[in-house]
């Protein structure tokens, strides 16, 4: 039971004080969460920015761009805020162009999608402790971020995928009739597990999967993936161990390729 210290924060397990929109565009509730979180000793605190029109159309569905709106911030309100919570160094990447820059905060517009942008940041901050993924949602969106971005995540640093339940919408490259498509982001984090015990695999002479000896573990929850990077076990543990079982696995492959 000794290995249950999941998230190494300032007291233990780290802790994200998850707000986002909860304010509901009251600014005085906003920072009475964030004091309140920050008075319990939490290691993070997460909002959402945006404006309603970026998210839907003011003229094709006013009742939801009015319910979005409500839940706005200011400039102002949001750099207040993060005066609060400045010790941390924060990158936030949008595909929408976030017209004001807070202190501590690097707002940049990019495409989670678009590797050349994501090797330009990643390359300017020298590796990350915490990704969070609350993008776009698609299915492919979360695959390509994942794939290229975890290179770039620190041993024993967390990756965190936010809004898994998009993986049974159409509208997001999901389904939920066919469970077993391959393609939605809930398959595809569901093959990363094998790479937790990949020394395993029927394949002792090459990595068959990108993920294989680099992730520790991963977390389910309602919505909510959490990855955390370090290495399972050794790679190649049983071949260099194991002069025997390199030669038994030779004999089945050639029995396999002959008959």
């Amino acid at each position: 039971m000794k290995n249950l210290n999941f998230w190494k924060g300032k007291h233990g397990p780290l802790l994200i004080a998850e707000i986002g929109g909860n304010h509901e565009g009251n600014f005085n509730y906003a920072k009475k969460l964030v004091n309140l979180a920050i008075s319990i000793g939490v290691d993070m605190v997460k909002l959402q920015i945006y404006q309603g029109s970026s998210l839907v159309s003011p003229i094709e569905s006013k009742n939801r761009f009015k319910h979005f709106q409500k839940f706005e911030l200011t400039k102002e309100q949001h750099i207040e805020i993060a005066e609060i919570c400045k010790k941390a160094k924060i990158c936030g990447i949008d595909i929408i162009d976030i017209k004001f820059q807070i202190e501590g905060v690097d707002l940049i517009k990019a495409d989670q999608t678009n590797e050349k942008n994501l090797k330009e940041i990643c390359d300017k901050y020298k590796g990350f402790d915490i990704i969070i993924d609350d993008g776009g949602h698609h299915s492919k969106q979360i695959a390509i971020s994942l794939n290229f971005l975890f290179d770039y995540l620190k041993d024993n640093g967390l990756y965190i995928i936010e809004d898994l339940n998009t993986s049974y919408s159409s509208r997001f490259g999901g389904s939920r009739l066919n469970l077993k498509k391959k393609t939605t982001s809930m398959n595809y984090l569901k093959s990363i597990t094998d790479s937790i015990n990949y020394e395993h695999n029927d394949k002792p002479f090459f990595r068959s999967k990108k993920f294989d000896g680099m992730v520790k573990y991963i977390h389910f929850y309602q919505n909510v993936a959490i990855l955390k990077k370090g290495k399972s076990a050794n790679y190649f543990y049983k071949d260099t161990k194991n002069t025997n079982y390199i030669i038994d696995k030779l004999k089945k492959l050639l029995f396999n390729f002959y008959n």
